[in-house]
């Protein structure tokens, strides 16, 4: 075999191969938080019955199911571009659950402390964001070797939280910080500064909102209604569930399936998958037959390309209650 050439260019790219492996990880993450879905629907119904006696097994179940969840929207966490809507966010809490996998950069290598607040303290954030600067920010550690330690203390002042990372050796400056999380910082009114003898990310501090639930709204009285999911399990998960809340229900495999529905019966709305096999979204916006409205499954809370801005999504996992309350208050059909 002949010796390549350094004069011609890889086959791939660094962009290219950086653009596959975010192609890849999306697509893991849609496919764990189908089958999520189904998995945290079914164990709160099991719940629901009482006097189970594997209640506790259950709820341990639900538990680790919703510790999953997390850890599927944490492998996109590099990916993300765009701040999420700001709400009062449990900084020590937050991190105290992110305070292991954040380890994973450096192991064992590093002894990484996060020192929390005696008393919760809540800043306005988001909590995916916060992983997002943090992870970040260990990331962008300017030395070629890991540190032996590295440590963050979280302290509230006046109206602000201060996160201060301070290194072992190698301190870091505002020049080792990626670009994407200054504009992180700066979408939730927060900063970035050398404080010596490490960096300090400030974001506003606010105070939780404690809200009642709101009741779940009367069963739907046989509203037509168009489902389009690929997976099988979730399909026959959601068919059933809304069904139960009052809807009828067609659902639809794949987008040519999803389009011969709408040939044949009216439909009032329709929830559909983003990645529906076919042509997903994309394929699906171009017939431009679907009713109004339509809520978009979507395995991240990512804008997707082919929507409009103002197209409804629904992250992934959710339970059913949640998307019966979605339409409800979208299709306006109660008082």
């Amino acid at each position: 075999m002949a010796p390549s050439d350094p004069d011609v260019p890889s086959a791939t790219s660094p962009e290219k191969r950086s653009e596959a492996i975010a192609r890849f990880h999306s697509g893991v993450a849609h496919d764990l938080n189908n089958r999520l879905t189904t998995l945290l629907g079914n164990l709160m119904l099991l719940e629901m019955e009482g006097d189970r006696a594997d209640a506790e097994c259950l709820a341990d179940m639900r538990h680790a199911a919703e510790e999953a969840t997390r850890l599927v929207g944490l492998i996109q966490t590099f990916t993300r571009r765009d701040a999420y809507p700001p709400h009062p966010v449990n900084v020590g809490e937050t991190l105290e659950r992110f305070h292991d996998l954040a380890r994973r950069l450096f192991g064992d290598a590093c002894a990484l402390d996060f020192a929390l607040p005696e008393t919760p303290v809540f800043a306005e954030a988001d909590e995916g964001a916060l992983e997002h600067m943090v992870l970040s920010l260990l990331a962008d550690y300017p030395g070629d070797t890991p540190p032996a330690w590295i440590h963050l203390a979280i302290s509230a002042a006046d109206d602000r939280i201060d996160l201060d990372f301070e290194a072992a050796s190698a301190p870091w400056t505002l020049s080792a910080v990626a670009p994407s999380v200054h504009d992180l910082v700066g979408a939730y009114g927060g900063g970035i500064c050398e404080h010596a003898p490490g960096l300090r990310l400030t974001l506003p501090q606010t105070t939780p909102e404690v809200m009642d639930p709101a009741p779940l709204p009367e069963p739907a009285h046989g509203i037509a209604l168009l489902l389009a999911e690929g997976n099988p399990v979730l399909r026959a998960h959601l068919a059933k569930r809304l069904t139960a809340f009052g809807y009828q229900v067609t659902a639809a495999a794949d987008v040519r399936a999803c389009l011969d529905c709408l040939d044949g019966a009216a439909f009032a709305a329709a929830v559909v998958d983003t990645r529906l096999p076919g042509g997903g979204a994309s394929r699906l916006n171009a017939a431009n037959r679907l009713p109004n409205p339509v809520v978009w499954m979507s395995p991240t809370r990512e804008p997707d390309p082919s929507l409009a801005s103002e197209a409804l999504l629904l992250p992934k996992p959710f339970a059913a209650s949640s998307l019966h309350r979605l339409l409800c208050e979208t299709m306006e059909i109660y008082d």
